[in-house]
């Protein structure tokens, strides 16, 4: 879980891990917006995960937050 940072911060590692495979959405499961439609060059917070089960726990669990 990466929190809201710069592109320069989590553009990279995101882009990474969707190459790998991995989930990638933000906190509330949604896919990550266009560049473009970011304020501020700055993503949300970020959830990466390798399996499905675990991304929809964590989602799950930071909703229950």
């Amino acid at each position: 879980v990466l929190r809201r940072g710069k592109f320069i911060d989590g553009g990279a590692i995101a882009f990474l891990a969707q190459e790998a495979g991995m989930q990638v959405t933000t906190l509330d499961g949604d896919p990550l917006p266009p560049l473009h439609a970011c304020e501020d060059y700055a993503w949300p917070a970020l959830i990466m995960s390798r399996s499905e089960q675990v991304h929809q726990d964590i989602v799950k669990a930071i909703r229950a937050l």
